[in-house]
């Protein structure tokens, strides 16, 4: 009976030595699942209820590719073949550039399907692009909690949802596989050879059949950043091998993820050699408008027309900093948003302080005063979350540390374009293919990736070694959340401090009036409106970073359990980031299904009495749409 009882206390003792493992385990897939669930709630949620109700967005990207793929959609419905070549824009170019079609793309689009969840769009775009920084997360060894922190700030970062509802669908996918690629680059220098590589492998094929080579081009400043971190990281260690390993799985995965989408990308190089990207021609003049450098790409002008402005940048922690958008997606259409709109105005004519004529003139007035031309809506990362960047700056230690910190400066740098030409011009002269991309401010995109990391990084570190950072974190947690609470302290009293009240192409057209009446009392409103609408937006962004800075101090404390912690963190977060976002795309910019199907691009009369002449051999020249993709829906057109 002894025996037999030893015997299994024995087998007990082994069970529980394995038995922790299997708990770490199945702990982890609980939280893969959790996570899941919850970014599909969020997903469904921002959109709702317009994404299960089937209602769709009219972008006006999207509304353009409707129109210059008409004919060819006509031709392969009546045909079954899809066409090589349209007529009906530019007179005259090839359909791959407008939609592109491959049998090698029939598969990934199936696979990209499954992994959005067969969700409807456009609450399945939102989905993978949290769902991939999830993923990233987890395989920098972040505990689910937090990693949902992490996909939630990256997700609603303004930006994305921005272009979602400018229809830059494209470049959305293709950031939305930029994180579970460098996951995969993670986990191959972390030994996992096999999983790392097949990961970053399956998501680079994604990422370039997004087909959107600017954003993954941009994006090669995190590859590159991580390739050398680890490399540090693992010479220190004494596993340089192991970094050579991992680099030749991840070459190998680049080649396969090319050769997947290698029509596509051969065609388009091809293509582009016929474009001003490629320096086609040497007719065009150095002051026109996309004309073409000396070395070939796009004229610098061109390249920099949107260029974030140095004082813009506190949009990052403030959005409204610069008045947030000029225009809004509402049913269909952009609405022109003016400072009549604001709650600041609306308050001041309330108490007699506005005359008619100054009401009936802030109503020709944009909100959004910033360098670029015009803006569907300002880079807003999260207040609280950039207090936790900063944060991270100081508690999180080594090379990746370094690196998400140098990439992120750097991006906001070469975001700046035409406001600090001396690095624009060396990036343009210097660097390959950098002069083949315009709309500089969008390389914005690469802060918004490392600031979310680092922030997690940065609460990380306080939830694995709480007993040291007990007796040591006011000090980092005053520095870090005194500045930016500093800084929107000093929106809030002095709104001034963010620049002038006018941008700088409203100053040229106004300076002179400024002073005189009845001018001067006009942009004086403007003034008060502007300037409330950034004391505001200071004031909440104050109020979010306080909240996080007391849960950090509740936590630190022992007030608090991780999880609640964490769990407190998200929903700041998510609150934040979600009512932020809420400003540029809600249920106002959905229209039913039905009514883009139906009729789309209602004719004209001159579009009637075009197609009563069925002569097939004709070319439309509209002079009012001449830059406008609609008269392609229904002509050959030379615009």
């Amino acid at each position: 009976m002894t025996e037999r009882t030893n015997m299994h206390t024995d087998a007990v003792k082994k069970v529980s030595r394995k038995l922790p493992g299997f708990v770490v385990r199945r702990r982890g897939l609980v939280g893969f699942a959790i996570g899941i669930v919850a970014l599909l709630l969020l997903s469904v949620a921002f959109f709702w209820p317009d994404a299960m109700e089937g209602n769709v967005l009219m972008q006006h990207d999207t509304q353009q590719g409707l129109a210059i793929g008409s004919e060819a959609r006509a031709y392969a419905d009546s045909t079954g073949v899809m066409p090589g070549w349209t007529n009906s824009l530019f007179s005259g170019m090839p359909t791959f550039q407008i939609t592109p079609s491959y049998p090698s793309g029939k598969l990934i689009k199936a696979v990209e399907t499954a992994y959005r969840l067969w969700l409807p769009e456009p609450a399945g775009l939102l989905f993978i692009m949290m769902l991939g920084f999830f993923i990233l997360m987890l395989s920098m060894g972040v505990r689910w909690p937090l990693a949902l922190t992490g996909a939630v700030a990256y997700g609603f970062s303004s930006y994305f949802v921005i272009i979602i509802g400018a229809g830059h669908i494209w470049k959305f996918v293709t950031l939305a596989y930029v994180p579970p690629t460098i996951a995969g680059m993670v986990l191959a220098y972390r030994g996992r050879y096999l999983a790392g590589g097949a990961l970053a492998a399956l998501f680079a094929m994604f990422q370039i059949a997004g087909n959107h080579i600017q954003m993954s081009y941009y994006f090669l400043l995190a590859v590159i950043g991580f390739v050398v971190a680890y490399g540090i990281i693992l010479w220190r260690q004494g596993q340089l091998l192991r970094w050579v390993k991992a680099t030749a799985v991840l070459m190998v995965a680049a080649i396969a993820a090319i050769a997947a989408n290698s029509p596509s990308l051969y065609n388009t190089y091809e293509y582009s050699k016929e474009t001003m990207r490629g320096r086609h021609s040497d007719l065009s003049s150095a002051s026109s408008a996309g004309a073409v450098t000396s070395s070939g790409g796009l004229d610098k002008e061109y390249i920099t027309a949107w260029s974030y402005g140095k004082d813009e940048t506190f949009t990052l922690l403030i959005p409204n900093v610069k008045g947030g958008a000029t225009i809004k997606p509402e049913k269909g259409r952009n609405s022109f948003l003016t400072l009549a709109d604001t709650r600041a105005a609306g308050q001041m004519s309330s108490a007699g302080k506005l005359s008619a004529e100054q009401a009936q003139a802030l109503g020709q007035i944009p909100q959004y005063f910033g360098d670029q031309p015009m803006t569907n809506g300002p880079v807003y990362v999260g207040a609280l979350v950039l207090a936790l960047f900063f944060l991270g700056c100081i508690i999180v230690k080594g090379p990746v540390k370094w690196m998400l910190v140098v990439i992120t400066v750097v991006s906001i740098a070469l975001s700046w374009g035409h406001n600090m030409m001396w690095l624009t011009d060396f990036m343009i002269d210097y660097v390959p293919m950098y002069n083949k991309f315009r709309t500089v401010a969008s390389i914005l995109v690469v802060a918004e990736f490392a600031i979310p990391v680092l922030a997690v990084l940065a609460l990380k570190e306080l939830t694995d070694r709480p007993d040291y950072w007990r007796q040591n974190f006011m000090r980092p947690l005053l520095c870090s959340f005194g500045l930016c609470l500093v800084v929107c302290l000093a929106g809030i009293v002095v709104p001034e401090v963010f620049g002038h009240f006018l941008s700088e192409q409203e100053a040229m057209a106004y300076g002179q009036l400024l002073t005189q009446e009845p001018y001067a009392s006009l942009f004086a409103a403007v003034q008060k409106v502007r300037m409330s609408m950034i004391s505001a937006d200071a004031l909440r962004s104050f109020a979010f970073i306080a909240l996080g800075g007391i849960l950090i101090w509740a936590y630190m404390k022992g007030k608090i359990r991780a999880l609640a912690f964490s769990l407190l963190l998200l929903a700041l977060v998510t609150v934040d980031l979600f009512s932020a976002d809420k400003r540029y795309l809600d249920t106002e910019s959905f229209v039913p299904r039905a009514l883009v199907q139906e009729n789309p691009f209602p004719p004209t009369k001159a579009d009637l009495a075009i197609m009563a002449d069925t002569d097939p051999n004709y070319r439309v020249m509209d002079i009012p749409r001449f830059n406008d993709a609609a008269p392609s829906y229904r002509h050959k057109t030379i615009g």
